[in-house]
């Protein structure tokens, strides 16, 4: 089995900055279909309109991890191969994903869209 990366825990990011929420931005029925995708997730409704773009890609794109114990698809499998002793190569070692590890700033990211 070949995977990208061992699974480690990565740091928090934050922002105490304000990023423009993406909902508004979008058109009407773009804006309907995201909130019924959104809606899946286990974020509060009342909280999806105010959500930017980045923080909204970022809960789309890490499979609906929202708390840090929430395995990965991809980490169940590997942790599964692991206990039937299958051989398994990484393609970054834990301390390759540790050095490339540096803060975000997730207000120049989310601007990124513009």
């Amino acid at each position: 089995m070949l995977i990208d990366m061992d699974n480690i825990k990565l740091p928090s990011v934050t922002t105490h900055e304000k990023m423009p929420p993406l909902v508004p931005m979008l058109s009407r029925p773009v804006s309907d279909e995201l909130r019924k995708i959104l809606a899946a997730q286990p974020i509060p409704q009342s909280e999806i309109d105010g959500l930017p773009g980045l923080l909204i890609a970022m809960v789309l794109l890490a499979e609906g991890q929202t708390k840090p114990a929430m395995p990965s698809v991809g980490g169940v499998i590997v942790d599964r191969a692991k206990e039937l002793n299958r051989p398994i190569t990484a393609l970054l070692a834990r301390h390759e994903v540790e050095a490339l590890q540096k803060p975000v700033d997730l207000v120049a990211l989310n601007q990124g869209h513009r």
